[in-house]
């Protein structure tokens, strides 16, 4: 089965998700009782798969700490890549 994410980062195995609605594409809202539960089935199978999953509120996104963290994670997976570990 197939799964969207808000923003991908496939080589780095990274899935960004906005929790409360921000990014509501053709698909149920993250905050209705089915969007819930289809965002943890969704996260749970990404994370089976080796895929890393943040989550960010609209807050965070507005703040900066969404793309402070989003950058931070990158960075760990560009280093694992340097010393061989990816």
């Amino acid at each position: 089965r197939r799964y969207l994410a808000d923003f991908a980062f496939p080589k780095a195995r990274l899935l960004i998700e906005v929790q409360g609605g921000t990014y509501i594409r053709a698909r149920r809202s993250h905050t209705g009782s089915d969007g819930y539960e289809y965002d943890r089935r969704r996260n749970n199978e990404a994370v089976v798969l080796g895929f890393r999953v943040l989550e960010f509120t609209t807050k965070h996104v507005k703040s900066g700490y969404a793309v402070l963290t989003i950058r931070r994670a990158l960075q760990v997976f560009a280093e694992s890549v340097r010393n061989g570990e990816a």
